[in-house]
């Protein structure tokens, strides 16, 4: 699974998050809201530790976002791109089928 992150999506994570260097931002699927792949469960974020073993990471800007294998059954078949609505003020998450 590969993690793809905008400036601008960086830039509002940065500002509305302190993490420190041992701590990422961990993208996984929870209960409640839709995604266009997903009825029922939409992506939730959380500061947490960052594993040995993850499903997908990247680092940008200083920040790591990542996601565990128990996050397969909500990402699976997909690469995630996050970008930033300007209107809304808050991050988007697209969903692109991986290439098999």
């Amino acid at each position: 699974m590969k993690i793809t992150i905008s400036p601008a999506a960086t830039a509002w994570f940065k500002q509305e998050f302190n993490l420190t260097p041992q701590q990422g931002i961990h993208l996984f699927g929870k209960v409640y809201g839709s995604t266009p792949v997903h009825d029922g469960f939409s992506v939730g974020i959380e500061l947490a530790p960052i594993p040995e073993a993850t499903l997908g990471l990247s680092q940008q800007n200083e920040l790591t976002f990542f996601t565990t294998k128990d996050d397969d059954w909500f990402f699976n078949g997909y690469d995630l791109k996050i970008d930033f609505d300007e209107e809304l003020a808050e991050p988007t998450y697209n969903f692109l089928a991986t290439a098999n």
